[in-house]
């Protein structure tokens, strides 16, 4: 196979949130007789919802953003408030502890709903507003959700949905820290 440099772009670029996850701590992996468990950081993944939370109501706080994004304004509003709910579901799941650890292959349901908010609300955003007007402080934004849900899948080994895909990745503090996450 040819190496082209849109290939090695591509690679690096779908490396750097296990890269960033790996030294942030968030989550921990061993294989032992080939069953891969996963570690993960309750307060990591709250930390993340509430990135997510606070990413749509921001976006969608920005003048003129509802009005861009037409009848998926509606889907990112209902999308952020499940966000709210799926936040104690999975904290109630965690029971106080402050790690999980499962098989790879069973992440619990609570685990994967967060991600599959923070996935559907940056797949509604991104498929709502127009290209042109995704610059300046928007932009921002949507590159930081979108680094979050990116980390997220890498966390749990998630596939890539498409809209984590063509973000300008930042490390993880700076697009916490964007979307008012301490």
């Amino acid at each position: 196979m040819k190496i082209t440099r849109r290939h090695g772009l591509t690679m690096t670029a779908a490396a750097m949130p296990a890269a960033l996850l790996a030294a942030c701590g968030a989550v921990t992996t061993t294989t032992t007789s080939g069953i891969t468990t996963v570690t993960v950081n309750v307060a990591k993944v709250d930390a993340y919802a509430q990135a997510f939370q606070n990413a749509g109501n921001t976006i969608l706080g920005m003048p003129g953003v509802a009005g861009l994004l037409g009848p998926y304004a509606t889907v990112a509003s209902n999308v952020t408030a499940i966000v709210t709910t799926d936040i104690a579901a999975f904290d109630k799941a965690a029971g106080g502890k402050t790690v999980l650890t499962f098989d790879a292959t069973s992440v619990p349901a609570s685990v994967n709903s967060v991600l599959a908010d923070g996935q559907k609300l940056l797949t509604t955003l991104r498929a709502g507003l127009p290209q042109t007007a995704i610059v300046g402080s928007l932009g921002t934004y949507l590159n930081a959700l979108a680094t979050v849900v990116s980390l997220f899948e890498a966390m749990i080994g998630a596939p890539p949905a498409a809209a984590t895909r063509g973000i300008t990745p930042m490390p993880e503090g700076v697009a916490l820290t964007i979307l008012g996450v301490q």
